[in-house]
């Protein structure tokens, strides 16, 4: 499950974490991220009442749940409620899309 966090982008951090000292705003806490049982649902919803009062036509959204837990999806745009348009969310999986951009090579160097 962590390589796949990873390479969602998801439990991103604002600056690298300093192994000698415990931050408390980090977001990636290994023991919330490993259970027995992880687990990651990835929603895809179609959306039509949600924007009635706007006009426009009903949209796709993708949605990630962690654990059950709502994740914030910044990295495309997410919303409060952790909606992210589908074409944002597939533009902002290019590092997964081109194999790590060859870092996961650099594993076996």
């Amino acid at each position: 499950m962590i390589a796949i966090y990873t390479a969602l982008g998801l439990f991103k951090q604002n600056r690298h974490l300093d192994p000698t000292r415990l931050e408390p705003e980090r977001t990636w806490i290994t023991s919330q991220l490993t259970p027995f049982s992880g687990r990651m649902v990835t929603e895809r919803l179609n959306c039509s009442r949600r924007f009635q009062s706007t006009g426009s036509g009903p949209r796709t959204y993708v949605r990630i749940l962690v654990n059950d837990a709502v994740q914030p999806l910044e990295f495309c745009g997410g919303d409060q409620d952790g909606l992210c348009e589908l074409g944002a969310f597939v533009k902002s999986q290019r590092y997964a899309q081109n194999d790590g951009d060859g870092d996961f090579e650099k594993c076996f160097d």
